[in-house]
């Protein structure tokens, strides 16, 4: 290399690390607390969602709380209210293709009915404590819950339930409907 082209690569090569480094920089971002003088019905925090709408939605022990960077709404089981939530303790959310959010409880699966601010419960789908939710590419959803697996198929309209067995204990139908739903989102994100 001539002196010439020497000086011009290495010059190029500084901006180059300039302007990467440029881009590596951090953001500033902030977070904000939300508290119980926020409105947040209870400290502990099981499951947190954002929907499309970009309210976000937390499920405690003590109600479904749905955030619109202001103010919290409070959903609670109300007896005798066929469109109440099934219990006001919320252990899971999940937001699904067709962007239906779904509400595990302790007492079984609700969605949220956004055209008329209710919860839909139907009683095929499971009625016990909701672990965890996925969704598959036929946009089926898997719903775990310490009773065993249950699968949702919209399209046919039918639930079957997958009881767990002496040698395959419930936690490792959880751990392996997490890692379900993981594959599925990397899937969906990088093709």
């Amino acid at each position: 290399m001539t002196m010439i082209s020497t000086k011009c690569f290495s010059i190029f090569l500084s901006l180059l690390f300039f302007v990467t480094s440029l881009w590596g920089q951090a953001q500033d971002i902030r977070f904000k607390h939300l508290t119980v003088d926020d409105g947040l019905s209870q400290s502990w925090v099981n499951s947190i969602c954002q929907d499309m709408y970009g309210f976000l939605w937390f499920a405690t022990e003590d109600g479904l709380n749905r955030y619109d960077g202001f103010t919290f709404k409070v959903y609670k089981y109300k007896q005798r209210n066929k469109f109440s939530i099934s219990s006001s303790n919320i252990t899971f959310l999940f937001e699904d293709s067709k962007n239906t959010l779904w509400i595990g409880t302790n007492q079984g699966l609700n969605y949220y009915d956004r055209q008329n601010d209710r919860f839909i419960q139907n009683p095929e789908w499971p009625q016990i404590t909701v672990k965890t939710i996925a969704e598959d590419e036929n946009n089926n959803l898997w719903v775990g819950t310490y009773a065993g697996l249950y699968y949702l198929d919209f399209k046919k309209d039918t639930v079957k339930v997958y009881k767990p067995k002496e040698y395959i204990p419930t936690k490792a139908i959880l751990a392996v409907l997490l890692l379900i739903t993981y594959l599925l989102t990397v899937k969906r994100m990088y093709g």
